[in-house]
């Protein structure tokens, strides 16, 4: 409990390192925002599905000003580190002069549920980075959005960054 009152970003963004597996899952999402045809079950499914594009554009450029009109007041997210941040934590994390490059990612599954004024999109999102030999290893998240509409409107309510553990070597 005692982390609930902290912002994980403050202390994950001075190390870079830790920080480039969280920016990897946050902008990983983009490509969620290409619904299939059996999930886009009419236009209030496809007005979630656009903000959560809106959402991961806004983070992939790293525009904390387009950010901040997509959240509730109220938004907190996950990070796959298991952090608790608030908003303002958020959008600080995402000004420009903060942006790092990202690898390519490709979407595995995708899922859209509303519940009246509330929505969750899920999907899964694949990428590779480099490990210490230089090889390449590859790392899938699975990310939660939670949308609640307000006024006519979809905001983004929450979000949850979960690291999939990599299948263990097979023993010899």
């Amino acid at each position: 409990m005692s982390k609930a009152n902290t912002t994980g970003s403050d202390r994950h963004l001075g190390d870079s390192i830790m920080r480039l597996p969280f920016t990897i899952a946050v902008l990983a999402s983009i490509v969620i925002a290409a619904p299939s045809s059996a999930q886009s079950n009419g236009a209030e499914d496809k007005a979630v599905v656009a903000l959560v594009s809106a959402f991961s554009n806004a983070r992939a450029r790293f525009d904390a000003k387009a950010l901040d009109t997509l959240p509730t007041p109220d938004y907190v997210e996950v990070s796959p580190r298991g952090e608790l941040d608030r908003r303002q934590a958020v959008l600080g994390f995402y000004a420009k002069d903060k942006s790092v490059p990202v690898p390519p990612m490709t979407l595995s599954t995708q899922l859209v549920r509303r519940y009246g004024k509330i929505a969750v999109v899920i999907g899964s999102v694949d990428y590779a980075v480099p490990d210490p030999s230089g090889a390449t290893v590859k790392r899938t998240v699975r990310v939660t959005y939670v949308g609640r509409r307000v006024g006519g409107r979809w905001l983004m309510a929450s979000t949850q960054y979960t690291g999939v553990q990599p299948p263990r070597p097979a023993m010899r």
